[in-house]
């Protein structure tokens, strides 16, 4: 941000504003896991296989699309999918009140994606990459099964309602997991690189098949 030059002020303020939201995200989501009264825990980087390390971008289009269209994206999903999880009427607010924001953040990058189709076709092949790189992450994330974190654990307990419904929760994780790719695909054909699921480039192309099913 401080590298760029004052006279990208719309884009300025945006990402500003962004950088506000996820503030208000971290802050209500680590009260609300104070309140358990088993603290913290253990941190987990749960959203790597999604967005990658941003961190290593070389340029906005490479973060935006790793980050605004691929991983936030999937939390958009999640939040969305919130009165699944959510345990009284507090929750559901967070919940309804985050996806929100997450839905500015991620329209924010799916039209900067239309843009540079439009504007820079010579880039395309270049931004098929990195929703390449994306789509790798969202392949593991997926099959939650198949790979069992803290994070899955955790979501299957809550989503079932207790241990002892376990079975039922891992069901509805995969479930979220579904639409998270279906809703992936919409974003990416709205931001005009929806070739991909139809030439066999884009590896979670069978899976949406799969899902929708």
């Amino acid at each position: 941000m401080s590298l760029t030059t004052p006279d990208f002020y719309e884009p300025r303020q945006v990402l500003l504003a962004q950088v506000m939201d996820e503030s208000r995200h971290m802050d209500v989501f680590r009260k609300r896991a104070l309140a358990n009264g088993g603290g913290l825990m253990q941190a987990t980087g749960a959203t790597s296989g999604f967005v990658g390390s941003i961190d290593l971008s070389r340029d906005f289009t490479e973060m935006s699309s790793r980050l605004h269209v691929s991983g936030e994206g999937a939390v958009l999903t999640l939040f969305r999918m919130g009165e699944l999880m959510a345990q009284n009427e507090a929750e559901k607010v967070i919940y309804r009140l985050c996806a929100q924001d997450e839905a500015r953040h991620v329209a924010f990058g799916v039209m900067h994606l239309r843009y540079m189709s439009e504007t820079a076709p010579e880039r395309r092949e270049e931004i098929h990459c990195y929703l390449d790189e994306a789509e790798g992450g969202l392949v593991g994330a997926a099959n939650p099964v198949g790979q069992l974190t803290p994070t899955s654990e955790s979501m299957a307990i809550i989503l079932g309602g207790g241990k002892d419904r376990f079975d039922d929760g891992m069901n509805k994780i995969i479930a979220i997991r579904r639409r998270q790719l279906q809703e992936y695909r919409k974003r990416v054909v709205s931001a005009g690189f929806g070739e991909r699921f139809e030439n066999g480039r884009s590896k979670i192309a069978q899976m949406i098949e799969e899902a929708a099913a």
